[in-house]
């Protein structure tokens, strides 16, 4: 995969993406112990009543890194039966985002994708019908950042269990009416039980290479 190195991000001014899980608390972990200069940056959906206990967690997280913390609250209006719900809570996250980082001359938003969430997005984008564009999930797209995907998940929580930071486990990841969920709880064990082997790096192996002749393509056609 191609990856965004920490060293590039020095001398800039970034925003992480945090949800309080532990992807996103690892992310900051890592950047402080880079020597990251960062804020964090938490948005409430206002859905689910569980996770109002994830902005006190981003906020005491920042407390303990010495970082200033921004909080935005969006309006997801769920009655609103047009489009799907979790693909309007992504759009209206970054566009949240993006507003903080602007408004207050940050360079970067930093979100803590990993190499696990990349294997997912390239068979939900399979499955939509997304051709070319399967391996949607880029490193880096104007001011967005995703310094992780080399990453995986279980990584991630592991360096986040051994610094004795409380994060929170959503338990909308373990309910099966989302596709994502679906593809990760029972698609990805299903392939490993099946060839007998953690089948995500070869899969990410295979979408990085789907990218790049992509990206030769589209220069052929300039």
């Amino acid at each position: 995969l191609t990856q965004v190195s920490f060293l590039q991000l020095l001398n800039k001014k970034s925003l992480i993406a945090c949800s309080g899980g532990g992807d996103s608390i690892a992310l900051a972990l890592i950047a402080a112990s880079e020597d990251i200069d960062f804020a964090l940056c938490y948005v409430e959906h206002n859905i689910d009543e569980s996770t109002r206990v994830c902005e006190e967690i981003v906020r005491d997280l920042g407390e303990k890194l010495g970082v200033d913390v921004f909080v935005e609250h969006i309006d997801l209006d769920v009655e609103n039966k047009k489009g799907n719900l979790e693909s309007r809570a992504r759009d209206l996250r970054y566009a949240a985002l993006e507003k903080v980082r602007a408004e207050n001359d940050f360079d970067f938003v930093l979100t803590a994708h990993h190499l696990d969430d990349y294997v997912e997005t390239f068979f939900i984008n399979l499955m939509r019908g997304a051709g070319s564009s399967v391996a949607a999930l880029s490193a880096a797209r104007q001011n967005l950042i995703r310094p992780l995907l080399h990453w995986r998940k279980s990584q991630l929580e592991e360096l986040v269990k051994k610094s004795e930071i409380e994060f929170f486990s959503d338990p909308s990841n373990a309910l099966d009416c989302f596709v994502r969920n679906r593809v990760r709880n029972e698609v990805m064990p299903l392939l490993d039980d099946i060839s007998k082997r953690d089948v995500a790096p070869l899969i990410a192996k295979a979408g990085n290479h789907i990218s790049r002749d992509q990206k030769f393509v589209s220069k052929l056609g300039e």
